[in-house]
Order: structure tokens, then sequence, then C-alpha cells
């Protein structure tokens, strides 16, 4: 058997106690056969629990990398978010300078003898100023606005 091939002892102390030879044999067989502990050997104790520290490191490792992928899938909305506002406050900057111009225009068309020209210029201008602003503010805004904070950003 597997287990007499690994201690020959029980095996010698059988032969020894049928031939009479040996008074500790029966002792040294019984012993063999009954064992005072309960559940596996101390060396299939040893692997087992390899196995299972070794099960704990893979998903320790597993988290880690969960961990990383997100931290660099939250890097990347981040400079998504950063690219969106630096789009978002170049474009209301040069809305607003333009904006700003307009009214100036349109006032000076007012005060001049071409007061409907500079009339629709005054109302398309202070208009454009005015959505500018408050689509900055979160009062309104374009379509593209409304969807962006929807989406959190």
């Amino acid at each position: 058997m597997a287990g007499d091939e690994i201690n020959p002892a029980p095996k010698d102390a059988s032969k020894k106690l049928a031939a009479g030879e040996d008074e500790k044999g029966l002792s040294a067989v019984i012993g063999h056969l009954s064992r005072t502990t309960i559940g596996p050997d101390p060396e299939t104790t040893k692997i087992i629990a390899e196995v299972d520290r070794h099960k704990e490191n893979v998903r320790l490792e597993g988290f880690k990398q969960l961990l990383a992928n997100r931290d660099k899938q939250n890097q990347r909305d981040h400079e998504f978010r950063l690219r969106i506002l630096r789009h978002r406050s170049i474009k209301e900057s040069i809305v607003t300078a333009v904006s700003v111009i307009g009214l100036a225009l349109g006032l000076y068309l007012y005060i001049t003898d071409k007061s409907d020209l500079g009339g629709y210029v005054l109302v398309a201008s202070l208009m454009a100023f005015l959505q500018t602003t408050t689509s900055s503010t979160g009062r309104g805004g374009t379509m593209a606005d409304c969807t962006l904070r929807r989406q959190g950003v």
C-alpha cells in the first residue's frame, strides 16, 4: 500500500509481532492504525493551507488590478471632463466677447441714424449674452449643455 511504502515501520513491527520477536510491535501496529488527531495528516494540512494562501493571493492580485483599472478609468473620465470644461469656457468666452462687441455696435447703430438695424443687433447680442451667462450658471443652456449636466459633466 502507498502508506506502508512511505512509513515501513508498522509493516516491520507486524512481521516481528507475527514472529514473536518484539513485544512492542503490537503497540506500534495499533498506534499506526488508530490516530489521535482528527482530520488530515500534517502534510496534507500544509498543502491545503498553501493552496488556500495561493487562492487568496490570486484574489488579492485580481482586486489590486481591478482597483488599478478603476483608477485609470477615473483618471480618463476626469481628463475628459476637464477637456469639455476648457472647450466650454473657451466657447463661452468667445460668445461673451462677440456679444459685448455686438451690444456696443448695436447701441452705436441705435444712437446713430440706423436705429432699425441697431435695435436688431442690440437684441440679438443681448440674447446671445444672456444665453451664455445663464448656461454657465445652470439655469438654461443648449441641448448639449443639458445632456452634459445629465451625464454629470
